[in-house]
């Protein structure tokens, strides 16, 4: 029986998993724009036929403008072998497209997991993207050390039943379990704090023993955003959620203004029951439309017209927002703008605009390169453990995509630069390839190609200096 420190801390425990995934659920739904105070729906087609430059949401691009910077390109190891491995196996996972999801759910909700597990059929790696809302990790005090990995979500099992699963990954070994949950259950959301005292059994299903052996260690990579004391990541979003639900308010203001803009507004003084229909609890029923009269027995009644309102302090207002959103955020306004009319296409004013963005892509592909080395040496761990000789055993790393555009005149430069370099054996030509993106196979293609030519244009040299007498040409 558990002591009653240990249940302190499992209850801390549990707490603190229970407010990580409200962390989540709140997040996606700021960036769905499913919060309390949001523009409604059928508010949203009018915020834009009126303000076309004005959206409901400014959290979506947010997301989906850091997320769009940082996209892996390419694997770059030393030896062509592994490198070339590392890629066939990041081909065949699709990784091209999941690790755009990866990284866009890590910014996004904070975290993001990927399982590396041998496919031993095969010879290859499996990589998948985990829900971080089902990835239980747990980590050591001192150095942070992972030691246990669980997963837990529901879903079907074979015979399409409701069933929650439960795998626990350790470094020499995977439990598993399930739970047959009810329907009821399942459109309830069972909650950590009922599953943690459910009914488990032993699942095997699939046709493995529950509980057995592997030499992966823990093949789970954290991909946390923002990471600090703290071994999970934060929102982008964080800072976001109280300007987001200002905005909304402030949305909601204005398109109010709208209808006295749109509608001029009337006060009639003085008026009495006896000039209106009445209900059947004696409350006047007043109908009317464009172009009706309405006659009033008191001659001291008045009729005014209210002034029309202007929006312009309103959209004044929106604005100071939108701005405190970018700076908070480090997001271009251009690019927070939902209208493409207002963006910065080039130039100086663009790459200012730009740079804090910059700044803080910069430093995900840092965090996040960090985490895909892990991917790397998990993959190339597994092949050796698969008997794959022709992986080595060494480091390698993603190549990113180049976070800004150069210039033509920068292209030149650059172009002119490299040239000088290797004609004075400062750089390889294999090194200014793989600068420009290409992979090991794409630079011993074209090294084959100017080889080829080579040789060709000194057939051609001899060739020209041949006469008719298949003698050479006397130089003299």
């Amino acid at each position: 029986m558990a002591s009653a420190h240990q249940l302190n801390l499992m209850k801390m425990y549990m707490d603190n998993e229970i407010k990580r995934l409200k962390n989540y659920a709140e997040a996606e739904k700021y960036y769905r724009n499913q919060t309390n105070c949001s523009l409604p729906s059928k508010y949203e087609a009018e915020l834009q036929r009126r303000y076309p430059r004005l959206r409901a949401n400014y959290c979506r691009p947010v997301i989906d403008t850091m997320a769009g910077r940082l996209k892996v390109t390419n694997v770059r190891c030393e030896d062509k072998k592994t490198a070339a491995y590392l890629q066939d196996v990041w081909r065949k996972n699709k990784m091209d497209k999941y690790s755009l999801k990866n990284l866009k759910q890590a910014i996004k909700l904070g975290d993001s997991f990927i399982l590396v597990w041998p496919d031993d059929e095969n010879k290859t790696s499996k990589i998948t993207v985990l829900d971080p809302a089902t990835c239980f990790p747990m980590y050591a005090d001192d150095d942070g050390t992972m030691l246990w990995f669980k997963r837990q979500w529901v879903g079907f099992d074979k015979d399409g039943n409701p069933a929650a699963f439960k795998f626990i990954y350790y470094p020499d070994r995977v439990e598993r379990f399930i739970y047959k949950v009810s329907a009821v259950q399942i459109l309830e959301k069972t909650s950590l704090s009922q599953l943690a005292v459910a009914n488990w059994e032993d699942y095997t299903e699939d046709g493995l023993p529950a509980s057995y052996n592997h030499s992966c260690g823990i093949p789970f990579v954290h991909f946390a955003n923002r990471a600090d004391e703290c071994p999970f990541g934060e929102s982008e979003l964080q800072d976001v959620f109280g300007l987001q639900d200002a905005l909304n308010i402030q949305l909601h203001i204005l398109m109010n203004v709208g209808e006295f803009s749109g509608f001029m507004q009337g006060v009639i003084t003085g008026v009495v029951k006896q000039d209106f229909e009445t209900d059947e609890n004696g409350d006047p029923i007043i109908r009317m439309t464009a172009g009706d009269f309405l006659t009033i027995s008191d001659t001291e009644a008045r009729a005014y017209m209210l002034p029309q309102s202007s929006p312009d302090g309103v959209i004044s207002v929106i604005d100071e927002t939108i701005d405190v959103i970018a700076e908070t955020t480090l997001t271009p306004r251009s690019a927070l703008e939902a209208s493409a009319g207002n963006a910065i296409t080039s130039g100086y004013a663009l790459s200012k605009a730009e740079a804090p963005l910059i700044r803080k892509c910069e430093e995900g592909q840092t965090n996040f390169g960090c985490s895909y080395e892990e991917v790397f040496s998990l993959v190339i761990q597994q092949a050796r453990i698969m008997g794959i000789s022709e992986v080595a055993e060494i480091d390698a790393y993603p190549e990113w995509m180049p976070l800004t555009d150069e210039s033509p005149t920068d292209k030149l430069t650059r172009a002119q630069e490299n040239a000088i370099y290797v004609e004075q054996k400062v750089v390889s030509r294999q090194y200014v390839q793989r600068e420009l993106g290409l992979t090991q196979d794409e630079i011993d293609k074209i090294l084959d190609e100017i080889k080829q030519e080579d040789e060709a244009a000194i057939d051609r040299a001899i060739g020209g200096m041949i006469h008719g007498s298949g003698e050479l040409e006397d130089e003299d």
